[in-house]
């Protein structure tokens, strides 16, 4: 459920789709930490900080929270993994 009916209307598919705010912030929170170590691990990219400074720069994450790196060293990477572990069972595998 929207809570308080707020949501926010973004490109899904080739088409404009609603998503509800929390849902959308915590895509965005917990999705794009997960795709951008991934290519810090690959050699993608050579260090976290230019890891972040891409992020920020080129996707307009919030710079506030210091980039995807800096956000998993204040949440914690344990912390995101169960969230993701707790969307996992309640949405099945994607």
């Amino acid at each position: 459920p929207v809570q308080g009916g707020r949501s926010v209307t973004a490109d899904f598919l080739g088409h404009r789709a609603p998503f509800p705010i929390g849902a959308y912030v915590l895509a965005a929170a917990l999705g794009c930490p997960v795709y951008t170590m991934a290519c810090l691990h690959e050699g993608v990219v050579a260090d976290a900080d230019l890891l972040d400074a891409g992020v920020i720069f080129g996707t307009g994450f919030a710079p506030f929270r210091g980039g995807p790196v800096q956000h998993i060293r204040a949440v914690g990477a344990d912390a995101i993994v169960e969230r993701l572990k707790a969307l996992q069972q309640h949405h099945g595998d994607r």
